[in-house]
């Protein structure tokens, strides 16, 4: 819940971009001036969907670095936006089914480039 109160999210922030820099350093570097707006805009959306904790906001900020900015948002994507607005569903299961999610589509696409070659 830290992550809600002001006086503590810029240092929250500052720890997402060190952290997500030595990650994702290329997309990182391409970002240049818009990453802390990329960083605060997946906070904002990782709360308005009920992810409020650091570490699954972190998960979640690392999502848009998988799959770009505002994932969700993207036809190709609707399995994202159909978990996260499933209010059956508490933030860590969100997470999880995301993450879960996007390791089999990422299997598949790595699976699907090496059948091609």
């Amino acid at each position: 819940m830290r992550a809600l109160q002001r006086p503590l999210r810029a240092p929250f922030v500052e720890v997402l971009m060190d952290g997500f820099t030595h990650i994702w350093p290329e997309k990182a570097s391409r970002l240049v001036i818009r990453y802390r707006e990329f960083i605060e805009s997946s906070i904002d959306r990782a709360l308005s969907f009920g992810i409020v904790t650091e570490s699954r906001i972190a998960r979640f900020v690392n999502l848009d670095f998988v799959w770009g900015a505002e994932f969700e948002q993207k036809t190709e994507h609707g399995w994202a936006l159909r978990i996260l607005r499933d209010p059956a569903m508490n933030e860590k299961a969100k997470i999880e089914e995301l993450v879960t999610v996007t390791r089999l589509k990422l299997m598949a696409l790595q699976s699907a480039r090496g059948s091609v070659a």
